[in-house]
């Protein structure tokens, strides 16, 4: 059986056990064979895919991709818990695969545009090794620039145990730490160069929970701030949009009466987040807290000024 197939063998199993997870089910091993098999026909690759093959796959798909596809004898079907970090990566790889697959690549040529390359973020050329160095437990050396600092201390080498990659705004972020130093650091790959496995291993801090990390928070930096409740109020029109992508995942609708959209989140005011709040100025009032709605104003009032 070729490469290919096999990968796409994974890609399917992954994609049955999730979607129907998000339908409330638990999919059964014969119902996963059985779509498996289906679409793999359609695909024209080889069938086939059985009880042995699938136990198989199932171990193979947690060694190769780090992700868990667990048993509930409860519910006779099969999830991925709720704390598998690699899911949304992998979401992002299934929705390119069943675009490509399912239509074929040629037959989108011309229709499917994605974004331009001139705005894809740098790095994006590291990120195998340092999601290896990652699984490895390897401590990585790179080269890494400042943005923000002079520029004749702006690069320098750095050592870092590696524990995750983030992804905002279309640009990947490594998360890791310092030898002997407990705070998790955040480097953009597209500020990386260099990059070196030094296949030094270092022991994982089990108590590092990125998810819970950035829980409270939107973006990729996090800030020493308190964690409140922030209400914001959108027009109609853009009210929509908030609806269909939620700003924060903590995100609740207080009023949708055809004249506004109030929403109330619970994080933490970044700057990060002050960004995005800035691209829907032509919609966006904050309603509270007083604080957030006086710093979005000053913010505002020095755009002006730099602009009239």
């Amino acid at each position: 059986m070729a490469k290919i197939d096999y990968i796409v063998r994974y890609l399917l199993i992954i994609k049955k056990v999730k979607d129907s997870n998000e339908l409330g089910i638990n999919p059964s091993m014969e119902e996963i064979i059985h779509y498996v098999n289906e679409e793999m026909e359609q695909r024209g690759m080889q069938t086939g895919f059985s009880f042995r093959t699938f136990q198989r796959d199932i171990s193979n798909i947690k060694t190769s991709l780090g992700l868990s596809i667990d048993y509930d004898r409860a519910k006779n079907g099969y999830y991925v818990p709720s704390d598998e970090g690699q899911i949304s990566l992998l979401e992002e790889t299934l929705d390119t695969f069943d675009i490509l697959t399912s239509l074929g690549a040629d037959n989108v040529k011309g229709i499917i545009f994605p974004e331009v390359k001139t705005r894809q973020a740098r790095g994006r050329e590291h990120l195998i090794k340092v999601i290896r160095a990652c699984m490895k437990c390897h401590t990585l050396r790179f080269h890494y620039e400042k943005y923000n600092a002079p520029a004749d201390v702006a690069e320098s080498e750095k050592w870092v145990e590696p524990y995750a990659i983030k992804q905002h705004q279309g640009v990947w972020f490594l998360l890791g730490r310092y030898k002997g130093n407990d705070k998790v650091q955040v480097f953009g790959l597209d500020r990386i160069s260099d990059v070196e496995d030094t296949e030094i291993s270092f022991k994982r801090d089990t108590t590092v929970n990125i998810e819970a990390m950035y829980r409270d928070y939107f973006g990729i930096i996090r800030e020493e701030l308190p964690i409140e409740d922030v209400e914001l109020s959108f027009d109609v029109s853009d009210g929509k949009y908030i609806k269909a992508r939620p700003l924060h995942h903590s995100q609740q609708i207080i009023i949708d009466n055809g004249q506004e959209l109030r929403v109330r989140l619970h994080l933490a005011v970044t700057r990060d987040f002050m960004m995005e709040l800035l691209t829907r100025i032509t919609s966006v009032t904050v309603v509270a807290p007083l604080h957030l709605r006086y710093r979005f104003r000053d913010w505002f009032l020095r755009a002006y000024e730099r602009n009239r």
